[in-house]
């Protein structure tokens, strides 16, 4: 059986993620494949919402 291709996809901000949904989704559902996300930036900050909930939210 072939391992799966691990795709890392750094996001920082809540709009570039929004962006990014779709493709993560296709990463995500393809058995192939493992989604692995890095997040940072505005996602972990309190100044600007910390919205690491809505990665998890789609994505855990």
């Amino acid at each position: 059986m072939l391992q799966k291709r691990k795709i890392f996809v750094l996001t920082g901000k809540r709009g570039g993620f929004g962006a990014m949904k779709p493709l993560l989704r296709l990463i995500r559902d393809d058995p192939g494949l493992e989604l692995q996300l890095v997040v940072t930036d505005q996602h972990v900050s309190d100044k600007f919402g910390r919205t690491l909930a809505e990665v998890q939210r789609n994505f855990l």
